[in-house]
C-alpha cells in the first residue's frame, strides 16, 4: 500500500479515513499493532528495570555510597596502575642509558689503550702517519 500524503493530514488514521480504497489490509494492521505492543512491552520492561521495590532486588542492589566507594577504588587502582607503568618505563629507560654510557666508557678506554700502544712503538706511529697522509691525498680507505 502506498500512503498518500496530504498537506493537512499526516497521521495514518486520518489517511485511512480519507482514502478507504487505499487502506492497508487487516493483516498489515494486526502486524503493526502487534509490533507496537511488543515495543511498548519492551520499553515498559526497560523502564521498570532497576526501579523494582521487591525485597530481593533492593537487597542485591548496592547502596549508592557503596557504588561511589567502588568507583573511587577502581579509579585509584587505575591511576596506580598507570603510575606503576610510567615508573617502570622510566626505570628501564634509565637502565638503558646507563648501559649505553658504560659501553661508551669501555670503548673510550680501549681506544686510549690502543693509542698509547701506537705512541709507544715507533713502527706503529710511522704506519699511522703514513695511513693518515695517504687518506689526505686519496680520500678515506674503503
Amino acid at each position: 500500500m502506498r500512503l498518500i500524503q496530504h498537506k493537512n493530514h499526516s497521521r495514518p488514521e486520518e489517511l485511512i479515513a480519507m482514502h478507504p480504497d487505499r487502506a492497508p489490509s487487516r493483516r498489515a494492521c494486526l502486524g503493526a499493532l502487534s509490533l507496537t505492543m511488543l515495543l511498548a512491552g519492551i520499553a515498559g520492561c526497560a523502564s521498570s528495570r532497576g526501579t523494582s521495590n521487591d525485597d530481593a532486588s533492593v537487597a542485591n542492589r548496592p547502596r549508592r555510597d557503596e557504588w561511589n566507594e567502588r568507583e573511587e577504588r577502581e579509579k585509584w587502582q587505575e591511576e596506580k596502575r598507570r603510575d606503576d607503568e610510567y615508573k617502570s618505563r622510566r626505570e628501564s629507560s634509565q637502565r638503558e642509558k646507563e648501559q649505553q654510557m658504560q659501553a661508551f666508557k669501555e670503548q673510550m678506554k680501549k681506544d686510549a689503550k690502543e693509542q698509547r700502544r701506537i705512541e709507544a712503538d715507533p713502527r706503529e706511529r710511522a704506519a699511522r702517519d703514513l695511513k693518515n697522509e695517504f687518506q689526505r691525498k686519496y680520500g678515506p680507505l674503503r
